[in-house]
């Protein structure tokens, strides 16, 4: 019989006989490569015990079911559309968020919410002193038959709150910064592109790829609140302000 091959010694192991403390009883079986590196249990949160495919309360399971259904309603009439889908998306974000056992004490630190209302503000405001025209016909052509007052509501509460919780918490927490901006931006183009030009469509694309990367960089930095803040912020100087105008 051959000799088995002596044991790795994990890094936490490695740090208690550096401080001088009882190691850990052994396993029997070798490390994998994720322990050796550091790993927690959460850090691969979604995916099951044995590494294989997607656990249903997996965020990412959620999103593809909202891509889907998205797809679905293509041909549904579009303030309909809208509210169906921004309802799926803030019940499952407020789901996830219920759910979560992060303390977030320090999101709603008034000096993150500065923060998030202040890069709103950078975003928002040069945008708008040299394209409110072009910002009027774009808000009237995403929001079409829709009052102020209804626009308003979607901008401020509806569509910040749904997508602040669902990426900016749910999926950015469990799957990173880049995976939820990008996450976050073909679920946009998705909700606003269908039936526009080719030129509108690339705009508006552009335009939603680079905020949905702003709001997940200030969710990073800030917290989740200052990302909301950041969004109802940026939706109402470029989106709200340009139909009163």
């Amino acid at each position: 019989m051959s000799a088995r091959p002596p044991r790795r010694t994990s890094v936490t192991e490695r740090l208690r006989k550096a401080r001088g403390a009882e190691p850990a009883a052994p396993d029997d079986e070798a490390l994998t490569p994720e322990d050796e590196a550091g790993w927690e249990p959460d850090a691969r949160a979604g995916v099951d015990e044995e590494g294989e495919g997607i656990r249903l309360t997996d965020p990412f399971f959620s999103y593809l079911v909202a891509v889907a259904l998205s797809l679905g309603l293509l041909q549904v009439e579009t303030q309909t559309r809208y509210a169906i889908l921004w309802t799926a998306l803030l019940v499952l974000g407020a789901g996830f968020y219920l759910l979560s056992p992060r303390d977030r004490t320090a999101d709603s630190e008034p000096a993150n919410l500065v923060w998030g209302g202040a890069f709103g503000l950078l975003i928002g405001v040069p945008v708008l002193a040299l394209i409110a025209p072009a910002l009027a016909a774009t808000s009237h052509q995403l929001f079409p038959e829709m009052s102020d007052a209804s626009a308003y509501l979607a901008l401020v509460f509806a569509i910040p709150v749904g997508e602040t919780l669902f990426f900016r918490g749910a999926l950015q927490e469990t799957r990173g910064f880049r995976f939820a901006a990008v996450a976050a931006s073909v679920w946009s183009v998705l909700l606003f592109i269908p039936n526009r030009t080719l030129a509108e469509a690339i705009a508006i694309a552009v335009t939603l790829v680079g905020l949905s990367f702003a709001y997940a960089y200030v969710r990073q930095r800030n917290g989740l609140a200052a990302a909301w803040v950041c969004q109802v912020v940026v939706n109402v100087c470029l989106l709200f302000v340009p139909r009163l105008l």
